[in-house]
């Protein structure tokens, strides 16, 4: 828990500097970077569904081309083809380097092409989805980041590049479909243009309590689409969430986040649409499918490195006290959702965190493969519970 929190603020201590200065410093990336990096891509048996991932590689591993295996869980046609390449050269561990090497720069890139503090961005991605998305699941993970890339084409005019990048994000994993609707601009620009409407009909459908993950659910199982149908049986089977204070706050913050951005950025170009077209479809996905947090939290891996560009375009028009205001105001929440989800129940698979290179040092494998066992066991009985 400690070592998060320890890495959170030492993001955030080489980011805050560089937000008061015109020019960029190469320092906070590169310190920023490694720091991310390392964490990302030298994981040992830390996280959540890595087990899973895992006993698939070795599946594939032992099983011949386009021979799929059986006795695991089924996944998408690009990550099996992933899995079969990088088991032919090295095991998982270097499955997870090669994910973690490719993650971190996507996520750089992406900051520096879209013209914000790198820094900023991956301090702000580590405190708010680090976890679930870089840590726990490996294929939305990947497909975030080939989105990452789709974006930055989109916006440069690269619409051929911006489509087959889409199509291979949903080839890793089904569910970027969703992310279709950033591409949208001229609903977009519609929304943007009557923002105030928008945000009060977020808020006041999520505070009647009215959830609509069950009828999309029904919908989706509905389609009866191959391996899709079968994903949302399993979602269903976990069983559907409740409104939270922790969840109001958020949806609150991030209309605030919505609010801004419709006052200080005048000009909405590709660029604003995408980053903007995001969050709205993150606050909407909040407000109406709060209770399919399965759904908005993926659509939340995606907007969460748009909301940290969209902050620094505040930042960057606002006077120098204003701007320590808005600083202190998203570190501050920013720390407290990192501290938020290391103390919770569900951080037992993150914590302690196990590094490869101190396996490789020491020969110490840590606790990482029983304490995602034990929380497996509890998961299970959990929903044993509610049944």
């Amino acid at each position: 828990m400690y070592f998060y929190l320890g890495v959170g603020f030492l993001l955030w201590a080489v980011a805050i500097p560089g937000l008061f200065m015109k020019t960029k410093t190469g320092i906070s990336f590169f310190l920023a970077m490694m720091v991310f990096w390392l964490i990302c891509a030298f994981r040992y048996e830390t996280g959540y569904d890595w087990v899973v991932y895992e006993q698939y590689f070795n599946a594939v591993k032992s099983s011949g081309f386009l021979d799929f295996p059986q006795d695991v869980v089924s996944m998408e046609p690009l990550y099996y083809l992933l899995n079969y390449l990088v088991s032919r050269v090295g095991d998982f561990q270097l499955f997870l380097l090669l994910v973690g090497s490719f993650n971190t720069y996507c996520a750089c890139r992406f900051f520096y092409r879209f013209d914000s503090r790198v820094s900023l961005g991956l301090a702000f991605v580590f405190c708010w989805v680090f976890f679930p998305l870089e840590m726990g699941t490996i294929r939305q993970s990947i497909a975030v980041s080939i989105m990452l890339l789709s974006m930055e084409s989109f916006i440069f005019g690269k619409r051929k590049t911006a489509i087959w990048s889409y199509i291979a994000a949903v080839g890793f994993q089904y569910s970027s479909l969703m992310y279709a609707a950033i591409f949208f601009t001229r609903g977009i620009r519609f929304v943007i243009q009557h923002m105030w409407v928008y945000i009060l009909a977020c808020l006041l459908f999520y505070s009647v309590g009215i959830g609509a993950g069950q009828i999309a659910l029904n919908l989706g199982s509905a389609a009866n689409i191959p391996f899709v149908s079968e994903k949302l049986a399993i979602y269903a089977g976990i069983g559907f969430s409740q409104r939270s204070v922790a969840g109001a706050g958020y949806l609150v913050l991030n209309c605030l986040l919505l609010a801004l951005a419709r006052l200080y950025i005048k000009e909405v170009g590709r660029r604003e649409s995408v980053l903007i077209g995001a969050l709205i479809c993150l606050v909407g996905a909040q407000a109406f499918l709060f209770d399919f947090a399965l759904i908005w939290n993926r659509i939340q891996y995606l907007a969460c490195f748009a909301q940290a560009v969209i902050i620094y375009e505040v930042m960057r028009q606002v006077s120098i006290p204003a701007r320590a205001l808005v600083v202190v105001g998203v570190v501050g929440s920013s720390l407290s959702s990192l501290l938020f989800f290391v103390s919770a129940s569900s951080s037992l698979p993150f914590a302690p965190y196990h590094s490869y290179i101190e396996y490789i040092l020491t020969g110490d494998k840590g606790s990482g493969r029983e304490r995602a066992e034990q929380f497996y066991e509890d998961f299970n009985a959990a929903n044993k519970k509610i049944e």
